[in-house]
């Protein structure tokens, strides 16, 4: 867990250094089991401030009627945490608010709050859309289902573990889902400890490159990709929704329409593609231009415009495939030593493969 700390801490200090605000605040939201609260409470030790639990905002006995019980992001009483909260995080003066104990069924004690610059949020639902606007930097903290439920089984008796499989991980999946809540974060999976993903929520966005290739950098055959690898298609799905892709006419051409929850930009100077959430472009400096600067960024093909974009990406996540294999396109080949590698992750299978980022050096 230290190193997803101190790579939290990395981003807090950016962001800092970047905005001008007195106060910041830090939501930590994920899956249950997932260590939201070790991390906030390291992070609390560190930088000091204030530190809010969403446990404590429970729903109340009189809350859970079947209709707030079926809405997604609804198992949380979120109107009492903006009333008491997060609408009185600028105040000098300091506020106080309510904790709710699932054991005696009440808001039993109050809290009093001072003022401080550094306020931190942990616990599922803590990136909800009635709030969510209040936070400057937004984690996310993931976990290997086999692993969750052997946390969760660590600290609750076999009723509650069977409560979290049946009722509350189904609930936290639905609203992860319905709000995109990761595709907003710095994401991090905690089995592992290592970085998913990077939505510069404070260090601005990137422009990134994404691509499998095999050991002789063969990345197609006859328009296609010549092997199919069980989750290249979810990191892919992971990093590129909610921002923008862009891609040559060949490629967008085989996948046949705009991807959904992204923004396509197709390069072509020969065919114009007319779609929702889809625009076609001359150039790749006219894509870049047009791209939304708030979004990440990223190139997925064909060759022609990896080879064009290597010199200004800022980051690429390539899929290293561990086979030679026989096809008539190409990665480009590029200087290695202007970046920093970094292997996420290595799959054995009927066809190997690495997970491998790249980042520009810089300085």
């Amino acid at each position: 867990m230290i190193d997803i700390v101190n790579k939290v801490l990395e981003h807090i200090s950016a962001y800092q250094k970047k905005q001008t605000k007195e106060r910041i605040v830090i939501a930590i939201d994920g899956m249950c089991g997932a260590g939201k609260s070790t991390l906030a409470g390291l992070l609390h030790e560190s930088l000091g401030g204030n530190l809010f639990h969403m446990d404590d905002f429970f729903l109340q006995p009189h809350q859970r009627t079947a209709e707030r019980l079926k809405e997604i992001g609804g198992n949380v009483d979120y109107e009492r945490f903006r009333e008491e909260v997060t609408d009185h995080l600028v105040d000098v003066q300091g506020f106080v608010y309510g904790v709710y104990d699932c054991g005696k069924q009440c808001i039993y004690r109050q809290i009093q709050v001072k003022s401080a610059n550094i306020n931190i949020i942990e616990g599922s639902y803590s990136l909800h859309p009635y709030f969510e606007d209040k936070a400057d930097i937004k984690v996310f903290l993931s976990v290997d289902s086999e692993e969750q439920i052997k946390r969760i089984s660590n600290r609750n008796t076999k009723e509650q573990v069977n409560r979290f499989i049946k009722e509350w991980i189904p609930k936290e999946k639905l609203y992860f889902e319905e709000y995109d809540i990761p595709q907003k974060c710095i994401c991090f999976d905690t089995t592992h400890c290592k970085m998913v993903s990077e939505k510069a929520a404070g260090s601005g966005p990137v422009i990134g490159l994404i691509v499998a290739y095999s050991k002789n950098r063969v990345i197609g055959k006859d328009g296609r990709i010549p092997w199919r690898i069980e989750g290249e298609q979810k990191r892919f799905r992971e990093l590129t929704t909610g921002n923008v892709v862009i891609m040559g006419r060949k490629t967008y051409e085989e996948i046949g329409k705009p991807l959904p929850n992204r923004y396509t930009i197709v390069v072509s100077n020969t065919k114009k593609f007319e779609a929702e959430n889809c625009t076609t472009v001359g150039t790749l400096k006219e894509a870049l231009e047009i791209a939304d600067k708030s979004k990440n960024v990223y190139i997925s093909g064909g060759a022609e415009l990896y080879k064009e974009a290597i010199d200004i990406v800022d980051k690429m996540f390539i899929t290293e495939i561990d086979a030679e294999i026989e096809g008539d396109t190409f990665f480009s080949e590029f200087e290695e030593k202007d970046f920093h590698r970094e292997v996420e992750s290595h799959v054995d299978g009927e066809i190997p493969y690495t997970y491998v980022t790249y980042t520009r050096k810089h300085g």
